[in-house]
């Protein structure tokens, strides 16, 4: 027996207007309706339990995975923004102990990619192309869907790791997986939260979000001086401002890696 169809209204209204009470402190008793990130891990919530809940008959459809968050993202892109990047010190550290932090790699290929959290935690191994040096991902937004990213040559190894590892161990769809003995569990995002929190600690490092990689990416691509429909390309950003630009369909592969190659840490290390 299936049950009650929920629709897309339900799932929109618990994250625009949803909110809990104040128990305490100097808001008690007042309403707290949800952050941009809580929205996003409602989205990503429900659209867990919704699959499941298709693959066993139980709903006609999946409403969470039928409309899109643009606005949402744009609102978290927003709050990132105020976010200060990793400087030069603090990816120099990152790399002399991406071996030994569990999942530090996954703080430096978020660098070295741009890619949302999110995004990175959803690319598949089949969207990744080692010998062709780059990867398809993306949120479901106009711009980010399955975009293109080239393979930083600082990060081939991190990435070459994660995919055997995933194909040959885990026998995962995932490039990302968290172990759990001898099998593995797909990332959430609040448990890649818990993890990059336990990095930053581990690593004396504060003041960072795990948006603050994506945010690095920009400020870092700015800096080296890499072209600005390259950055668009590769972070999803809109074209629409430049006319040539968005109706430019043909993206070169080649020419985004040669422009993502200009990006460099003073003290970045190599893994080996």
């Amino acid at each position: 027996m299936r049950i009650r169809e929920i629709g897309i209204g339900h799932i929109k209204d618990a994250m625009n207007y949803g909110y809990v009470i104040e128990t305490r402190g100097k808001n008690k008793g007042k309403k707290k309706y949800a952050s941009p990130g809580t929205k996003e891990r409602i989205k990503s919530l429900c659209n867990l339990m919704f699959d499941y809940a298709l693959e066993r008959n139980l709903v006609f459809s999946n409403p969470a995975r039928a409309f899109k968050i643009d606005k949402l993202l744009q609102e978290i892109e927003e709050n990132a923004k105020k976010k200060k990047p990793f400087c030069d010190a603090d990816v120099a550290l990152l790399w002399k102990y991406c071996k030994m932090v569990p999942f530090a790699d996954m703080v430096l290929i978020g660098i070295y990619t741009g890619f949302r959290p999110q995004e990175l935690l959803q690319i598949k191994t089949e969207n990744v192309f080692l010998d062709e040096q780059y990867m398809i991902g993306g949120m479901k937004t106009c711009n980010g869907t399955n975009r293109i990213v080239p393979i930083h040559p600082m990060i081939q190894k991190l990435v070459a790791y994660r995919y055997q590892q995933a194909r040959e161990v885990y026998h995962s769809d995932f490039l990302f997986n968290l172990p759990t003995g001898s099998v593995s569990k797909p990332f959430t995002y609040d448990t890649y939260k818990t993890c990059f929190r336990n990095i930053m600690e581990t690593l004396n490092l504060s003041g960072f979000t795990p948006h603050c990689t994506r945010h690095t990416f920009a400020t870092q691509a700015e800096v080296c001086g890499l072209r600005e429909r390259a950055i668009k390309l590769m972070m999803g950003h809109s074209l629409k401002a430049d006319v040539t630009d968005y109706h430019y369909k043909h993206t070169d592969v080649e020419y985004l890696y040669q422009e993502i190659c200009k990006i460099t840490f003073d003290g970045e290390g190599f893994y080996e």
